[in-house]
């Protein structure tokens, strides 16, 4: 689905590209911060797709199961047999876990990064849309709760949308390799080793766009965008 939105947003079809996001929503933990990026970008269409999706997906499951749905949902994914096991995870609970902090912690923690987060992508809003695109799934990846090893797979994506030999790029795709998940069958620190490396990583890329002005080779082409917007450097 995010693929998709952002080959939408390639061809300026930014309703589309909204209404796909919002068939993304099965997974929210991972879109949170795409619209912060888009309004920041101006990109005013797809909020409005998204809206539309959200509240077509709204009306067919009032229709299934009644208007007051998404307070049962809400209260059945708060259910904690349904979230897997905190520790050895690539995300900020993982890291908390990991080194014995009070659960109380993780809430205002994550309101702390999510604050920085945002910042950034206010700092690099005039940078093509790809930039923020990549890091704001990956800053969404880093503070989402219920995270498993599977969804770590959004990293390649992450890798594909990175400036062409910038750290983010590199980092993502190092990341992804399967052995970097043996660090999170160990106990304590070493298992929050991979979470770690990931916070590092989106704070190096960003001081890298602030050192150079642009991150690496900015304007990049990832294969999909090259076959389907042939000559397009920036979107």
């Amino acid at each position: 689905m995010l693929s998709l939105a952002w080959l939408a947003l390639g061809r300026q079809n930014d309703f589309l590209a909204g209404f796909v996001l919002a068939l993304a929503t099965f997974k929210p933990h991972f879109l949170v911060f795409l619209p912060i990026v888009l309004a920041f970008h101006r990109r005013w269409g797809a909020i409005l797709g998204g809206l539309t999706g959200l509240t077509t997906l709204y009306c067919l499951a009032a229709c299934l199961e009644g208007p007051g749905w998404p307070l049962r949902f809400f209260a059945a994914i708060r259910q904690p047999e349904i979230h897997p096991a905190p520790f050895g995870f690539l995300n900020l609970r993982g890291i908390t876990t990991a080194f014995g902090l009070d659960p109380s912690w993780l809430f205002p923690l994550t309101l702390l990064f999510a604050a920085i987060f945002v910042w950034i992508l206010w700092s690099i809003r005039n940078l093509p849309l790809h930039h923020g695109f990549s890091l704001a799934l990956l800053a969404s990846l880093l503070l989402s709760f219920h995270l498993g090893i599977h969804d770590c797979a959004l990293l390649l994506l992450i890798a594909a949308l990175a400036p062409i030999q910038s750290p983010l790029e590199s980092g993502a795709l190092a990341l992804s390799y399967p052995l970097v998940y043996w660090f999170l069958l160990f106990d304590g620190w070493l298992s929050a080793l991979p979470a770690l490396a990931a916070f590092a990583l989106l704070g190096y890329q960003f001081l890298s766009i602030k050192k150079t002005g642009s991150p690496l080779n900015s304007l990049k082409l990832v294969s999909f965008q090259a076959i389907s917007f042939p000559g397009r450097t920036s979107y």
